[in-house]
């Protein structure tokens, strides 16, 4: 009888502690195969196939659906390692929407800060020196990687838009050459190139001469413009605006051949 008590006395076969110390001998080998191999997927570079090497992603896309997406264009081996890849470095929901350009070879982490970081693919517009307004508009709807919002927009739409209040869009567009990701909007480069003629005449306004017979920084713009247009070299522009202030300030006419060369237009 006491033999038999003692029996029901021994400790359980099967404790909480045992369990868990069987459960870790399973886990934890799991955890470190995973693990390898998840390091593994992660450095080595993918051959990727040149037609592939250009690719974008739209704006809404998730994590999963950008993973399929690479797996089928070769950017990846498994889809499922890049989706537990970007969530262990917590950058699944950082994505940037965008188009994007590889190499020859890239290896998934590298890829995955590509598209975190918005590396993306830039294009370029140039306006030049003494484009008029529609001519920069030209430029802009005939570029394939901008997007057009105001291709058949008025300019007086564009300007309330743009929150400009001048009455004329000419001359308001800073010429330079403009770099930007495709799928840019037309309304945002039109908009940086205001902002840095304005930042520019503000500047130069700053600085003007007290007996200058201008009322407004777009007034001294518009002669500028003119002035541009009149002389055949750059050194001659003083000379040539000297000459317009003189008569601005007498009250005459500027009788200058850009005026009416502008005013006619087309027909010109």
């Amino acid at each position: 009888m006491a033999r038999r008590k003692n029996l029901f006395l021994t400790e359980p076969r099967w404790t909480p502690w045992r369990i868990l110390r069987a459960a870790a001998y399973v886990v934890l080998p799991l955890a470190l195969c995973g693990g390898s191999w998840l390091a593994y997927f992660a450095t080595k570079p993918i051959s990727v196939a040149p037609g592939n090497r250009t690719f974008e992603i739209e704006p809404g896309r998730n994590l999963r659906e950008v993973a399929v997406q690479f797996a089928k264009d070769g950017l990846i081996s498994d889809p499922w390692s890049f989706i537990a890849l970007a969530r262990l470095t917590r950058a699944g929901t950082e994505l940037k929407a965008g188009s994007y350009s590889v190499g020859a070879d890239i290896s998934p982490n590298r890829l995955l800060k590509k598209i975190v970081r918005g590396e993306f693919v830039l294009a370029s517009v140039q306006f030049i020196e003494g484009l008029t307004f529609l001519q920069m508009r030209a430029a802009l709807d005939r570029h394939p990687a901008v997007r057009h919002e105001f291709r058949e927009a008025s300019m007086e739409k564009i300007l309330e838009r743009l929150q400009i209040s001048e009455p004329s869009a000419e001359g308001l567009f800073f010429p330079d050459t403009y770099q930007f990701s495709a799928g840019t909007s037309d309304l945002t480069i039109l908009r940086q190139a205001n902002l840095r003629m304005r930042q520019l005449l503000a500047t130069h306004w700053e600085k003007r001469a007290s007996d200058l017979p201008f009322a407004s920084p777009y007034e001294a713009l518009i002669l500028a413009s003119i002035v541009e247009k009149e002389a055949g070299r750059r050194d001659e522009r003083g000379k040539v605006a000297s000459v317009f202030i003189n008569r601005l300030k007498r009250g005459m006419r500027l009788q200058t051949d850009p005026t009416v060369i502008y005013g006619l237009g087309a027909n010109f």
